[in-house]
């Protein structure tokens, strides 16, 4: 009799495993957990920063500033926008076609190199009137400080 009862039991455990065991073991499809998904990159690029407002810098300052230290003027000046009033001293075309007024004496001067779309503007300036430009500080050139990319303001 333990064998008889030995294969009822088999019997009825095989055939529960045949219908209640894969409803445990297998696991529906929508149930499968998918990777958390990283967020997309952004689309768009931050703004620019706000663009820096222009030095107002007087002329002697910016002359008497790379007569001391052209290092420390380089420093201060040197790829900045600068605004600058002052007295046309002259306005020379340069061998290589550009314009450029100097202000200041023939000691103690300054050159401001103009963009080319400023020629006609340039061409009406006379000696001593004072003008306002926006330009980029330039360095020092054979002792002389210069202004580059400038425009009359």
């Amino acid at each position: 009799m333990s064998l008889a009862l030995f294969l009822a039991l088999f019997v009825i455990l095989a055939a529960t495993r045949e219908t209640v065991a894969p409803a445990l073991t297998e696991t529906p499809v929508h149930a499968v957990e998918a990777p958390i998904a990283e967020p997309p990159p952004p689309t768009h690029e931050p703004p620019p920063p706000p663009p820096v407002p222009p030095l107002r810098v007087s002329a002697k300052t910016y002359y008497v500033a790379y007569q001391e230290n052209e290092l420390a003027a380089d420093r201060a000046y040197k790829g900045k926008r600068i605004l600058m009033r002052h007295a046309v001293g002259s306005v020379q075309a340069g061998f290589t076609g550009g314009v450029y007024v100097i202000f200041g004496t023939s000691f103690e001067r300054i050159q401001a190199i103009f963009r080319d779309d400023q020629k006609d503007a340039l061409a009406s300036l006379k000696r001593s009137q004072a003008i306002s430009v926006n330009c980029e500080g330039a360095g020092l050139s054979l002792g002389t400080p210069v202004l580059s990319d400038c425009a009359l303001e």
